[in-house]
């Protein structure tokens, strides 16, 4: 089983609330279209939100209850407890049955196939996704990157239990975001003898430029002719959602 863990922030925090939203409901809509169906998403909010068509048995939603945060560092405090907070009830919701966790944020978007892929892993401790794209808000151009956990927290996906025994527990999950935030993910897991496989495919898009990303606005990336690839239908149907508009 795979747990997808959100970490919703407080619409109090946003700046614009109806993109907020938008953007939310784009990441369910794209999570829903995952070739298998042996997954269920943790979502870990201040508020509960509108789940619009996302099918209820999916979905767990958990109110924290924690302060609305009045600055950065108190949303990156806020956003690691609710990643705590999904990490234990997915090990609850898990019961006894093996299972991996993957924190993926409410704005970005990940590959159609991407819990396929993992399951051709049987023996993995997890993947780190080291190839993804970029793109700023509306645009039909991504760009490449190719340390792409090291800009993004959608980037790693942890085998907690394998064969009945635990190998993470719900606490070392979430330290692996305290510690590191998330590009130091894989170098604490080796640390740990649990070495990640390298995702074999282009996993994830980090959607940013939108006022509101959790690392800031902009990123120091070398915006080179080479690294680009148009969102094209291809890329569509792996990447549902890429191609949306977020007009006024």
């Amino acid at each position: 089983m795979h747990y997808i863990v959100i970490p919703l922030r407080s619409e109090h925090t946003v700046a614009d609330k109806r993109l907020f939203k938008a953007l939310f409901e784009r990441t369910l809509a794209n999570i829903a279209k995952q070739t298998v169906s042996r997954y269920h998403v943790v979502l870990v909010c201040s508020e509960t939100p509108d789940l619009g068509a996302f099918e209820a048995e999916n979905i767990t939603v958990i109110q924290a209850g924690l302060p609305v945060p009045r600055d950065r560092a108190a949303r990156r405090l806020d956003m690691n407890t609710k990643i705590a907070i999904g990490a234990e009830h997915a090990f609850s919701l898990a019961g006894g049955r093996d299972f991996s966790i993957m924190k993926v944020d409410a704005d970005d978007l990940i590959a159609t196939d991407l819990l396929e892929v993992a399951e051709q892993l049987p023996d993995s401790n997890g993947f780190i996704i080291n190839r993804g794209y970029l793109q700023k808000l509306g645009s039909s151009v991504l760009w490449k990157h190719f340390r792409f956990h090291e800009i993004c927290g959608s980037c790693a996906s942890i085998v907690m239990r394998r064969g009945g025994q635990t190998l993470t527990t719900a606490g070392e999950f979430a330290d692996l975001y305290l510690k590191s935030i998330h590009p130091k993910i894989p170098g604490l897991m080796a640390a740990m003898g649990r070495p990640l496989d390298l995702f074999p495919a282009w996993g994830a898009i980090y959607t940013m430029d939108h006022g509101d990303n959790s690392s800031g606005n902009r990123i120091g990336f070398k915006w080179r002719p080479w690294r680009m690839q148009f969102a094209g239908p291809g890329l569509e149907h792996r990447f549902p959602g890429i191609t949306a508009r977020f007009g006024n």
